[in-house]
């Protein structure tokens, strides 16, 4: 029996790799949590899994997906919410997606 890659380990070594190349950048956990009497709201429903900020200043999401899995629908909107806003907002596959798309992001070609 192998090792069972998740959701969580794809984020994490993204995220690993975001602050070694030197991008600021943090996890960020969408939706609620009970807290007692009430529940505490996150960021908002179809967050992408990391958010930061580019060289340039421009906001950068992250949402990181299993090989095969497509966003939600709140995940369009929340991408295009970042994109009409003037962010980059990228859904990758694996470690070298995340790599080959942040170069085309720095050097002009792409977000």
């Amino acid at each position: 029996m192998g090792i069972r890659w998740t959701e969580n380990d794809h984020v994490r070594v993204c995220l690993k790799w975001h602050n070694a190349e030197g991008f600021p950048a943090w996890r960020q956990n969408a939706g609620g949590v009970p807290t007692g009497s009430y529940r505490m709201r996150l960021a908002p429903k179809g967050a992408a899994d990391i958010t930061g900020i580019l060289p340039d200043g421009r906001r950068l999401e992250v949402e990181c997906k299993l090989p095969g899995r497509k966003q939600s629908p709140s995940q369009r909107e929340f991408e295009q919410l970042i994109a009409d806003c003037g962010g980059v907002y990228l859904c990758v596959h694996s470690l070298d997606e995340l790599m080959d798309q942040m170069g085309k992001v720095i050097n002009g070609k792409g977000g």
